[in-house]
């Protein structure tokens, strides 16, 4: 998996406005805050990164089906 863009600091995605969105819409969306599956309890995408094709695929692995992304 290659590592996602940044888009903003870590700090100013999480303080921004959010929504919650399919996993599967949320492509090239910014991600607020990160959705950490158990195992590997690694952040697929960190906050303030873009949501690219990789980080959806790696969503549905886990069986993650939201996503709170910033407005």
């Amino acid at each position: 998996m290659k590592i996602p863009k940044t888009a903003m600091s870590v700090r100013e995605a999480t303080m921004s406005a959010y929504e919650t969105v399919d996993a599967k819409k949320a492509l090239g969306r910014v991600l607020a805050f990160s959705e950490v599956g158990f195992p590997p309890a690694v952040p697929i995408v960190v906050s303030g990164e873009i949501i690219d094709e990789n980080a959806i695929s790696t969503f549905e692995y886990y069986g993650i089906e939201k996503c709170r992304v910033v407005k």
